[in-house]
């Protein structure tokens, strides 16, 4: 097919101007044919500005050449940028965040280039480093059976939430960081889901019927406010009470979902779809439908491995506290004013991340998905689970929380308006539409970072060196970077390091975001 659209440009404040409005206007499988004279220094450079503008917009380069242009002075970039087709739900989250209309934050291009140049080394680095977080979960926690530790797993992401009680929490000497600060809203649910757990089986009995007395328990959050003591002290008692409601709500709004579907717990849920998932005919058939020589009986079939798509969109669809999705603020739609084409439908199927304002997230989903396949599917081996063939691991997207933004923020990726700016240098809590355009333009932000780092990871040498009239071999695309070893670079490598602990997050209250 070719292309419907093209864009002609000199420099890269022009392309990106003109193929913003290009590539917004492609609907899924469409195409947008590029020819760009740029200033870079090698054919790799200009390229690569070209594939990560692409990648802005949710589209990815095709057919790329590099040429000097007439006089030897610039790069003469031609190629086919494509509209990939919305497949499943986590194609559905790219596409939506990519098209969202955002007034707060924007992403700078050139400056998540520069910053996945730097980074490159360290993405590459300790690649053990995501299995040795998992393992440090539940240490001294004995499970009697896979389920029990799927199920509080299961709960220990639900509880990602609480980043706006990080001052009440430190007040209270509560989430100790391992360096020695308290107000970790993470440690704090960890410890309370790791008390839980040796306190008994998380079942969706326990947790329908799970008191505000529990939370403040296993969590050691207060369950009532006082009169008594000075007015900062009350204070911050009154916001620990309303985190224990978060949780409390979290916990049994779970549960009772899990009920009404007739699974026993969380980790009951999770079997089931490894166990039962989608079939396909195996066995192939005569024109007639019979078997062909050699089969004996109808055709057989056989189980399909679980997709990480499959799992998140369960997750979101079946959970309330995984349906995390934000909504555009009023009268801010999608880039190119069309829903992609998985979004469509309705009735019984359809789940609030395919309403018509809505900005799927869904980070506590697909942070349980990685997690899962981390601690059971490359770590620890068989245990209960004879074929975890959890697949498309790759496709998830970073788990987009307060860190990743602080950090891309303070590398020029991410560029606030001054009155969010004001909110988040401030220490104000941040919430609707700002707290989801920062939530997409992180996901944006990293596919950009992605596509960059995995430039540096090809082996095909400097791009400067390739014949004039020819670009990137096809078929022959590198080493790709996934999100979850960009996750871990920005959260649990950049985002701990001296230069970004200490960067500006922003906060949040509400059962859907940590």
């Amino acid at each position: 097919m070719a292309p419907s659209h093209h864009v002609g440009a000199i420099g890269f404040a022009e392309l990106a101007a003109a193929a913003a409005c290009g590539l917004r206007a492609l609907g899924d499988g469409e195409m947008l044919s590029i020819d760009a004279l740029l200033d870079a220094d090698t054919a790799r450079d200009a390229e690569l500005l070209v594939r990560s503008l692409c990648a802005r917009h949710g589209c990815a380069l095709e057919g790329a050449t590099v040429d000097p242009d007439g006089r030897g002075l610039l790069l003469r970039v031609r190629g086919t940028a494509r509209k990939p087709h919305c497949a499943d739900i986590l194609d559905h989250v790219r596409h939506t965040c990519c098209e969202l209309k955002s007034s707060a934050v924007s992403v700078d291009v050139i400056a998540c280039i520069a910053f996945a140049t730097h980074a490159s080394a360290a993405a590459s680095a300790e690649p053990g480093e995501a299995a040795a977080y998992h393992e440090h979960l539940f240490v001294g926690v004995d499970f009697a059976s896979t389920e029990e530790e799927i199920s509080a797993l299961l709960v220990l992401d639900l509880l990602n939430l609480g980043s706006g009680y990080k001052l009440q929490l430190a007040a209270c000497q509560l989430g100790r960081y391992k360096h020695g600060e308290w107000g970790s809203a993470f440690v704090c649910m960890l410890e309370g889901t790791e008390a839980a757990a040796r306190a008994g089986p998380l079942t969706a009995v326990r947790m329908a019927g799970w008191t505000i007395e529990q939370t403040e328990t296993h969590f050691q959050l207060p369950a009532a406010t006082s009169e008594q003591g000075e007015a900062r002290a009350r204070e911050v008692r009154a916001a620990l009470v309303e985190l224990n409601s978060l949780v409390t709500s979290a916990l049994r709004s779970a549960g009772e979902a899990l009920l009404a579907r007739g699974h026993a717990s969380g980790g009951a849920l999770v079997l089931s779809l490894l166990r039962s998932p989608p079939h396909a005919d195996d066995s192939p058939l005569e024109s007639d439908g019979s078997p062909l020589p050699g089969n004996v009986g109808p055709a057989r079939r056989t189980s399909l491995p679980l997709t990480a798509a499959s799992l998140v969109e369960t997750l979101a669809s079946f959970l309330p506290p995984f349906n995390d999705v934000g909504t555009r603020r009023e009268g801010a739609g999608l880039q190119g004013g069309r829903a992609c084409s998985c979004a469509a439908g309705g009735g019984s199927t359809a789940a609030a991340w395919r309403a018509e304002r809505a900005v799927p997230i869904l980070k506590k989903a697909q942070l349980l998905t990685a997690s899962l396949h981390a601690r059971f599917g490359g770590v620890r081996g068989q245990l209960e689970l004879p074929e975890w063939r959890l697949v498309g691991v790759e496709r998830l997207t970073v788990a987009a929380d307060p860190v990743l933004p602080a950090v891309l923020r303070a590398e020029g990726c991410l560029l606030y308006s001054d009155s969010l700016s004001q909110l988040v240098d401030g220490g104000m809590p941040v919430g609707g539409a700002d707290e989801t355009e920062i939530r997409a333009s992180t996901i944006v932000a990293c596919e950009v970072i992605r596509v960059a780092l995995g430039e540096h990871r090809r082996g095909a040498g400097p791009a400067s060196e390739l014949a004039p009239g020819h670009g990137r071999k096809e078929g022959n695309p590198g080493p790709s970077v996934s999100a979850s070893e960009l996750d871990l670079l920005l959260w649990g490598v950049l985002g701990k390091s001296g230069k970004h602990r200490h960067a500006p997050r922003h906060i949040t209250r509400g059962i859907w975001w940590h």
